[in-house]
């Protein structure tokens, strides 16, 4: 497999488990007060990162998406890398909620997926 598709399927994995993580394990509580509170905003970057650090506990996986077509793929998240992804996650969302400077849902977005490119293209994942 050639690095540039390497590089497109560990984002998609990482960008599935952000979304579980920023999404579905955020709760109604959090959401409006991370924008008030750094501390809220802290764990709530904790928390969305959670998924992410799935890929400690499953360094490799096969994935066979098409028959007679498997993907074998191998995830090295250093612990750098997860600090750098849970502080750019609070200042990104910090920009957004309490600072008013990201407009969108998808400036944020882009953000934390330039983010993880970053991660992955300097070797961090």
């Amino acid at each position: 497999m050639d690095y540039a598709m390497l590089v497109v399927i560990k984002l998609a994995v990482m960008y599935l488990l952000f979304v579980w993580g920023d999404f579905g394990l955020q709760s109604a509580w959090m959401a409006m007060e991370k924008g008030k509170s750094y501390e809220v905003l802290f764990y709530h970057a904790v928390t969305a990162n959670a998924p992410i650090m799935l890929l400690w506990a499953i360094p490799e996986m096969d994935m066979n998406i098409v028959p007679g077509f498997a993907i074998e793929i191998a995830f090295s998240l250093s612990a750098l890398g997860l600090v750098i992804r849970i502080v750019s996650h609070a200042l990104i969302d910090a920009l957004k909620a309490r600072f008013y400077v990201l407009k969108s849902i998808k400036m944020d977005q882009f953000c934390h997926v330039a983010v993880d490119a970053g991660l992955i293209l300097l070797g961090f994942v």
